[in-house]
C-alpha cells in the first residue's frame, strides 16, 4: 500500500481524487497534514472502508497470514 499511495508512484508530484476533495471540501492545510509529500506527515486515522479494502486486497491477492491481520 505504501508503494501504491506513496510519493514515488509517479515521476513528478501527483494527487489522488480524495486529496483533491479534501482540498476543495476542507482546506489545503487539511490535505497537507496527511500528504505523502509532507515530510512531517501525520498518519491518517483508519476508516472502516479502508480496512475493508485492505482486507479484500489481501484476500483476493492471496497474501499469506490473512487470519493474523484480520479477524
Amino acid at each position: 500500500m505504501d508503494a501504491y499511495h506513496g510519493p514515488d508512484l509517479c515521476d513528478g508530484p501527483s494527487i489522488s481524487s480524495s486529496g483533491l476533495r479534501t482540498i476543495f471540501e476542507d482546506s489545503p492545510m487539511d490535505y497537507w497534514v496527511y500528504s505523502p509529500l509532507n515530510p512531517r506527515r501525520v498518519d491518517p486515522p483508519d476508516k472502516e472502508a479502508w480496512v475493508l479494502g485492505r482486507a479484500a486486497h489481501h484476500l483476493l491477492l492471496g497474501e499469506a497470514d490473512f487470519g493474523k491481520h484480520y479477524v
